[in-house]
């Protein structure tokens, strides 16, 4: 479903998509400014009730529903009205969202591998290596459906230098798969 695209799917040659969610509150080295503004209380309101709901998990706070929508209204102004400092605008948020996303997966792929190291460490400890060979294995299998092939690779590798000797070969990996 096109309207619940990842942020992390952008990438930086991408382009504008309506679909996107563009929610980052910081640029590539972590600057931001504040901004105070009034409304009404009506439109306030119905963007507390849609964070709230959680049909969109993207937005996680109001401020992460009017990034968004910022960035949406400077794509209109760039095609629809041809102002053209908005499309430097535009373009910058965009590579700065990008280097971002990729930071933030970053951080998230080492969290993880931290979180299996530990739970690899503590059923071997506890004499299941079964166990550890299989929640490796399923590890594995979710690796190998990464698109993004320097993100695979570099994990796959960590993996295998972690664990040679629990590895699942590409024939386990591509029959669990099937």
């Amino acid at each position: 479903m096109a309207d619940q695209q990842d942020d992390w799917a952008l990438e930086l040659n991408s382009s504008y998509s309506l679909a996107n969610f563009y929610t980052s509150a910081t640029d590539a080295k972590g600057g931001s400014v504040h901004e105070n503004f009034r409304l009404q209380a009506w439109i306030s309101e119905s963007i507390a009730q849609l964070v709230a709901s959680r049909q969109i998990p993207q937005y996680k706070t109001k401020a992460d529903f009017f990034r968004d929508a910022m960035v949406h209204r400077l794509s209109y102004l760039e095609k629809e009205r041809g102002i053209r400092s908005a499309n430097t605008t535009l373009r910058r948020l965009l590579a700065n969202d990008v280097l971002l996303r990729e930071e933030e997966m970053m951080q998230s792929l080492d969290a993880q591998l931290k979180s299996l190291e530990d739970r690899m460490a503590f059923l071997i400890r506890t004499g299941s290596r079964t166990r550890a060979r299989e929640l490796l294995k399923r590890f594995v299998q979710n690796i190998s459906g990464i698109e993004d092939e320097f993100w695979r690779s570099r994990m796959m590798n960590d993996l295998a230098n972690r664990w040679p000797d629990m590895m699942p070969s590409e024939n386990e990996i591509d029959d669990a798969s099937e």
